[in-house]
């Protein structure tokens, strides 16, 4: 697994579309799928622990469908699936002393067996599973600054994992459960470190002098990519290290150098789903690399660039631009006024719904549903 299975989110403000959902809007977060299904937080109140937001679950490509997973007047955040797709944890205000006083819960994606796993008077947040999904990392403010800490996926036997004087967040497991990948302010900024997931053996991996945040590992543990606004302040771009150190390399720019591209979605070959990669119901920007990729954009004004390999690119619903790169492609637009543009190889346009245009060479085969179709 490498660079070419990596989804750029860039957010923009605005762009989610939630009618399937009534009153409940706008969607503040999305988290990666398991099986086709989504979990969205709805803010009711505004997006802060100081309104109230609630859980519910999607089925993409099966529009009305939703479940409402959490109800009441607290802030539920930072949904994790666990690797079985049987639970989903979070943190939550629900029950405890205060508005800022979060605990950490599980649900079933049916809305039932709600537990909570933490208690007392510190903040407990932003839960992540173990691949084998018999531990939960997660932070804690029980020693008066945020670090990282480990339980049994039924809440039995927290134990510190790093004890640091500053900020130790977002724990993100090895895919062999090995170490976690952390950002850390203890030298004075955010950098990323790993460690065993025992906490022993902690290493940084890089030196920057602005905020590098949120690591992800790549399903073969080669890479962790993370954010980062070593390219310009004010925004953040995605970066690639290697678990050693090796020096990052860019991922991705934005357009305005004020946008945040935020922490990616890894899919793994294996997969069970039929999209090698996924977006999400935000405008995404999508660039693939080598190789031959699986993308599915789903709802959203997408823009897609097919990478090297023989691709395939459905844009889903919305006004969607989708680029074949140098491989035999096949671009689907989905619902929405799409523009298909064909690249260097013999491309496959098939537009579909709504007033689309398919910009091809004469190696192309352009299908029949595509209203406007311009030959280079």
């Amino acid at each position: 697994m490498n660079a070419r299975r990596l989804l750029t989110l860039v957010a923009v403000a605005g762009a989610v579309a939630m009618a399937c959902v009534g009153s409940v809007a706008p969607a503040q977060a999305v988290v990666p799928g398991i099986n086709g299904r989504i979990v969205v937080l709805g803010t009711e109140l505004g997006a802060s622990e100081f309104g109230h937001s609630n859980m519910y679950l999607l089925r993409l490509g099966a529009y009305g469908y939703f479940i409402q997973l959490t109800r009441g007047d607290s802030f539920d955040g930072n949904p994790a699936w666990s690797p079985d797709g049987t639970k989903i944890a979070f943190d939550s205000n629900r029950g405890t002393s205060g508005v800022m006083d979060h605990d950490i819960f599980v649900i079933r994606p049916d809305a039932s067996g709600m537990r909570r796993l933490t208690s007392g008077t510190a903040i407990d947040l932003d839960p992540t599973w173990s691949p084998d999904g018999s531990k939960l990392a997660f932070g804690s403010f029980r020693t008066g600054y945020e670090q990282l800490w480990v339980m049994n996926a039924d809440g039995s036997n927290p134990r510190q994992l790093t004890t640091q004087p500053g900020a130790d967040r977002h724990a993100a497991w090895s895919p062999d459960g090995k170490k976690i990948a952390f950002d850390s302010n203890r030298t004075g900024n955010f950098e990323i470190y790993t460690m065993s997931s025992d906490g022993t053996s902690v290493r940084r991996l890089t030196t920057n002098k602005v905020t590098d945040a949120r690591p992800a590992w790549s399903p073969d543990g080669r890479w962790i990519v993370f954010q980062s606004e070593l390219a310009r302040r004010g925004g953040r771009d995605l970066y690639l290290v290697r678990p050693d150190g090796t020096a990052p390399q860019q991922l991705s720019e934005s357009d305005d150098g004020t946008d945040w591209a935020a922490s990616p979605d890894w899919q793994s070959v294996t997969s069970v789903e039929r999209c090698q990669t996924s977006g999400t119901i935000l405008a995404d920007k999508i660039r693939m690399f080598e190789q031959r990729d699986v993308i599915c954009a789903l709802a959203g004004n997408d823009d897609v660039k097919a990478g090297g390999g023989r691709d395939v690119v459905d844009g889903g619903p919305g006004n969607d631009r989708l680029d074949g790169g140098p491989g035999n492609d096949t671009l689907r637009g989905g619902r929405g006024n799409d523009t298909l543009i064909g690249g260097p190889g013999a491309d496959t346009l098939s537009c579909g719904p709504g007033r689309d245009t398919a910009i091809a060479d004469k190696r192309d085969h352009v299908a029949g549903d595509c209203e406007t179709v311009l030959r280079k």
